[in-house]
């Protein structure tokens, strides 16, 4: 898709949600630039976000970091949860 998009076969890649194509702020903005540079936008389905206009790249962007942070608190809860399990004795440490 990236070489149809440099070859002028696509203007626009349509995804179903944001967080389906990353949760990186950074990969977004790796997106975002290879986008721009090739004259191509993206939109979402489920969300009102498209590239074209600068409100859409800013909640895009927004969308993003919240995402992020989602799925870093998930991690932590994550992590001190199976510390607290291995300290009670419910499980061994890996």
């Amino acid at each position: 898709m990236v070489q149809d998009m440099k070859d002028g076969k696509i203007n626009k890649i349509i995804v179903y949600k944001l967080d389906r194509l990353t949760r990186s702020i950074q990969d977004l903005e790796t997106i975002c630039k290879l986008l721009e540079e090739n004259h191509c936008s993206l939109e979402s389905i489920c969300e009102e976000l498209n590239t074209e206009t600068s409100t859409g790249v800013f909640f895009m962007r927004m969308t993003t970091i919240l995402a992020q942070l989602e799925i870093e608190r998930t991690s932590e809860r994550t992590k001190f949860g199976l510390a607290g399990a291995i300290k009670k004795g419910q499980l061994s440490s890996i």
